[in-house]
């Protein structure tokens, strides 16, 4: 036989095949696979607004203080010698033949508040400076803030640290502020 009839007849088996295969799904329609194309994402759910009622002023209630005087030292409490009352401090704080010091439970004020004490470490005229140097005393560690008052030469800034509820606590820290610092700071009555 010749080669060209035997490729012609080879491709002619391989088409009668490939007929036979794919003829049968191009005629019988209905019964290949449907494509679902009903969605599956849920109907919008009904929500209703809730209304909320406006705020109701409580009656005789007193207003919330500025935030500058959340915190304020009491102007009319001058600075605590301790120097003076070491011994009274001392014969309070003692156990009888011990020098380890006993807590006293704080004093509380007219409003139920516990009495505490700061130590004023600086004052400045600008706040940058006041800043710098609280800023400076939380590095090392120490509770410091800044204090605004106005005096009658006008606003100064306080540098303070504490509150310390125990007053022998805030006059140890005084004692290594002037140490670390080379300054003289003050002890003074804390007031929230």
């Amino acid at each position: 036989m010749d080669d060209g009839l035997k490729q012609r007849l080879i491709g002619a088996l391989v088409l009668v095949a490939i007929a036979i295969i794919f003829l049968p799904s191009l005629f019988s329609g209905e019964q290949g696979r449907r494509l679902n194309t009903r969605t599956q994402i849920p109907s919008v759910p009904e929500v209703k607004p809730l209304i909320i009622k406006a705020p109701m002023r409580v009656p005789n209630m007193p207003k919330a203080p500025e935030p500058e005087d959340m915190y304020r030292l009491l102007e009319e409490d001058k600075p605590v010698d301790m120097a003076r009352n070491k011994d009274q401090v001392n014969s309070k704080t003692k156990v009888k033949n011990n020098t380890v010091p006993v807590p006293v439970p704080p004093a509380l004020d007219a409003r139920a508040i516990p009495k505490a004490w700061a130590i004023q470490v600086a004052s400045f005229n600008t706040r940058s400076p006041a800043e710098i140097l609280s800023t400076r005393l939380k590095k090392d560690g120490y509770k410091a803030f800044v204090h605004s008052v106005v005096i009658a030469k006008g606003r100064v800034y306080r540098v303070l640290v504490g509150p310390k509820i125990d007053r022998l606590k805030a006059q140890l820290t005084k004692d290594e502020l002037d140490a670390e610092l080379k300054v003289n700071s003050i002890l003074v009555k804390f007031q929230p």
